[in-house]
Order: C-alpha cells, then sequence, then structure tokens
C-alpha cells in the first residue's frame, strides 16, 4: 500500500504547483472570491472548485489537477 500523505503537506506542493499557477492571480484576498491562498478555503469551496473545472470555465489557463488531488480536500 502508498502511504498516505497529509493533505497539509500535498497542499504546500500544490499551492506552488497548481494554485498560484492557475488560480491565485486573481483568486486571493482582495480579488475575486473565493481566496484560493487559504487550504481553509480550498476546502470549503472544494465542491464549487471541481465543478468549474469539470464545466471547463477555470482556469482560463494552465494545470488542472486530478481527482485525486480534489478529493485530497475533502474531509
Amino acid at each position: 500500500p502508498v502511504p498516505q500523505v497529509p493533505v497539509e503537506a500535498k497542499y504546500s506542493s500544490l499551492k506552488i504547483h497548481l494554485f498560484e499557477k492557475s488560480c491565485t492571480s486573481c483568486h486571493r484576498a482582495g480579488g475575486q472570491d473565493p481566496d484560493l491562498t487559504k487550504l481553509s478555503e480550498i476546502r470549503d469551496e472544494i465542491d464549487d472548485i471541481e465543478e468549474q473545472l469539470d464545466f471547463g470555465t477555470m482556469p482560463p489557463q494552465g494545470p488542472t489537477p486530478t481527482q485525486e488531488v480534489l478529493d485530497a480536500f475533502r474531509d
């Protein structure tokens, strides 16, 4: 079995490789809601984030997360 990596550890990597490249230029404090610089906001909004990804409306550019990555943010 593959060892489980804590969500916080995954988030540290994702923050750099996904959210900072594709999301936080707009979705940050003082920008558009939700503020995707915060893990708590991502967890609260994960269903809507997934819906926007499925519809192809977000992100307008750059990498999209896999289903496994999205599931890591669910409680």
